[in-house]
């Protein structure tokens, strides 16, 4: 067991903030997974972990692998802030893990990936789950499990691991490309980016964080809609047309809340 608290030695391939312990990689998901989950819980302890602030997001195997059982009992009592899921097909797998969790005491709440055909099918099911609060759509595994090839374009704007940009798309490691990725996502009405490749994280923080302007709209949107309450009126017309709701009445609290 590594002796040293520095991340580099503590993670595998994964984003900064979350370990990967496996989802169908045979050379990482067996019972080592074990001793990766104590490197995480020892010597430094989770009150003086490498990770700063940051949130601690931990992905085991799934359930119907041969290694899911042992992720689980393993991982379940441990101090991280969400558990990422992958290749759900039921809301029943869903059940076992948040059981699982809440026998262990854990606060963590569940991520489901959604990298087969059962989970879209299943989505409504997983959706109402315990502990559930996000999906994240990951396209290479679902295509992988519908025995089907990415596309040119959906490769070249996938974000994919180190190896996958050295080995078999150069482009993903484009700073240019990656940011037309995450700002296309952001206008589909995503909230947020997750990636393997360290070098993506900048990016991601640029385009998901609101920027100056974006602020003042909200706080405007505040004070013009508080003003509108006490006049006993349910909505209101800005001079560009947009009609202001409690809808984004609400959206615009949401975001003041997050960035505090």
């Amino acid at each position: 067991m590594p002796s040293s608290c520095s991340p580099s030695r503590r993670t595998t391939t994964a984003t900064p903030t979350s370990p990967r312990f496996g989802s169908g990689t045979p050379s990482t998901a067996t019972s080592a997974t074990a001793g990766r989950l104590l490197a995480l819980d020892r010597p430094c302890g989770w009150d003086n972990h490498p990770f700063g602030d940051k949130l601690i997001a931990v992905k085991p195997n799934n359930l119907w692998s041969e290694w899911g059982r042992e992720d689980l009992e393993a991982l379940a009592g441990l101090k991280m802030d969400v558990l990422s899921y992958p290749e759900a097909r039921t809301a029943d797998e869903i059940r076992t893990v948040a059981h699982a969790l809440d026998a262990s005491g854990s606060q963590a709440e569940i991520v489901v990936l959604l990298e087969t055909p059962q989970s879209f099918l299943e989505i409504r099911g997983l959706a109402t789950a315990p502990r559930v609060t996000g999906f994240n759509h990951a396209q290479g595994d679902l295509s992988a499990n519908l025995g089907v090839a990415l596309s040119e374009r959906a490769r070249r704007s996938s974000i994919r691991p180190p190896s996958w940009c050295s080995l078999r798309a150069p482009t993903t490691c484009s700073p240019a490309l990656s940011r037309r990725y995450f700002e296309s996502s952001k206008r589909l009405g995503f909230q947020a980016s997750s990636t393997f490749y360290a070098p993506h994280v900048d990016g991601i923080n640029e385009v998901f964080s609101p920027s100056g302007r974006e602020l003042a709209d909200v706080r405007e949107i505040l004070l013009e809609y508080e003003k509108v309450k006490r006049q006993g009126r349910a909505a209101y017309v800005r001079p560009d047309g947009k009609w202001i709701t409690v809808h984004q009445f609400r959206q615009a609290q949401d975001l003041i809340a997050k960035i505090g």
